[in-house]
């Protein structure tokens, strides 16, 4: 057995309420039957109801609070504005110093370290082989929010924090043995900031015995067809696509199908996707308790993503269930799936409307689709063959071998 340290920017659980806690989760879960996991994370009081669901994987975990800041209203505000400019907000002397006392006493054969921001606890490893999880690319996204603002304010945000990333990734990620990132576009970007340090793309995965098409294709209540957008509303891409949907593809839709109506499922709406609520047909839910009864009552699944990078846990989610999708390149990019063959691929509106018709009244090739996206899924992007893929390069550092990029 491996002793791995898993150092969490987050508590990994309730694993659904966010991707990062979702891929750390299944990580500790899977890894955990060929290796001895201890797993060193923040935490917020409430999050330790969940801490049973995670020991059972682990030979130990340890929690750090969060360290609140102190005194009146002005004080609290100003400490938190700065733990949000300040590259460094998720510096904690508490999570230093457990760090180094775990890797004295118990002496890890690797550590595997959560998310950027964690990356500047690599000083407190020692020479214990590391693995930077860096998921996606945190320049990548500030870069193309950069370049897609057209408000002056924000071009000047996206410009600090795409510096900002760009320091983090470009200062700490070398003292690292390798990184990790979902998507190849993710690597070639950090690749330049980074050229001597290896890279490996490892996909996200999908819980494929969760996300299963138990059922068959089910119209909504009415026996109308329906159209789902699935992802949470408190992150700037998926208001966007939310936003550019419904406004511009949507109304060419209900022109040849008129009675379809339109789910947008995700957390934390902002007042812009809830007011979409006034147009005809638009069911805005914001969080729901099982998202697989609106992925099982959706006829075509849609992921009409502008921004962003990295992979789209939604679009698993959904090949997952055998539904039909229509994506948007920057959608499907970082997964291995053909236009046509497990998905369908359109950029443009009326393209974009186009093909989510023609699946809507073409029920074999939603069936055809859906199928062929399940297969892939399976043999793909497993939580299982996730946790594979980073079994095999733990055994890979640990023997010397990884630095073959």
């Amino acid at each position: 057995m491996m002793k791995v340290l898993f150092v969490s920017q987050h508590f990994p659980y309730p694993p659904y309420k966010d991707g990062a806690r979702l891929k750390a989760y299944n990580l500790i879960k899977h890894l955990s039957n060929q290796n001895d996991i201890y797993l060193i994370t923040f935490a917020e009081p409430n999050e330790f109801i969940g801490l049973r669901e995670i020991e059972k994987y682990c030979v130990r975990v340890d929690t750090v609070s969060w360290e609140v800041p102190r005194g009146n209203a002005w004080a609290k505000s100003t400490g938190i504005l700065r733990k949000i400019i300040n590259p460094l907000r998720f510096t904690s002397q508490r999570m230093s110093s457990k760090i180094k006392e775990v890797v004295q006493k118990w002496q890890p054969d690797l550590a595997h370290v959560d998310l950027p921001m964690m990356s500047q606890y690599a000083c407190c490893l020692g020479q214990t082989k590391k693995i930077m999880n860096s998921v996606d690319t945190i320049s990548l996204f500030a870069y193309k929010n950069l370049f897609s603002s057209k408000n002056i304010i924000n071009k000047a945000m996206w410009f600090w924090l795409y510096r900002q990333r760009r320091y983090v990734e470009s200062y700490f990620y070398p003292s690292y043995d390798v990184c990790t990132v979902v998507s190849d576009e993710d690597r070639r970007f950090l690749k330049k900031c980074c050229p001597d340090l290896p890279i490996e793309v490892i996909p996200n995965g999908v819980d494929t015995k969760y996300f299963s098409p138990e059922k068959i294709e089910q119209d909504n209540v009415n026996g109308r067809f329906s159209i789902g957008l699935f992802g949470g509303m408190d992150f700037k891409p998926n208001v966007d696509a939310a936003l550019h949907f419904t406004l511009k593809i949507y109304p060419l839709i209900r022109n040849e199908v008129p009675d379809v109506e339109f789910y947008i499922v995700g957390r934390k709406p902002p007042k812009s996707v809830l007011s979409l609520r006034k147009k005809e047909g638009v069911i805005v839910t914001n969080e729901v308790a099982d998202m697989r009864e609106y992925y099982e009552k959706t006829s075509v699944v849609v992921s009409p993503m502008r921004l962003g990078s990295g992979i789209k846990n939604t679009v698993l989610q959904a090949m997952s269930m055998a539904k039909p999708i229509v994506a948007t390149p920057q959608a499907a990019r970082a997964i291995a799936a053909e236009n046509d063959v497990h998905l369908m691929i359109a950029e443009r509106p009326l393209e974009f409307a186009r093909k989510v018709i023609c699946l809507l009244k073409n029920r074999p090739m939603r069936e055809k689709l859906g199928k062929n996206a399940r297969n892939l899924v399976v043999s793909k992007y497993s939580w299982k063959s996730h946790a594979e893929a980073f079994q095999k390069l733990y055994e890979n550092i640990l023997n010397g071998s990884n630095r073959s990029n």
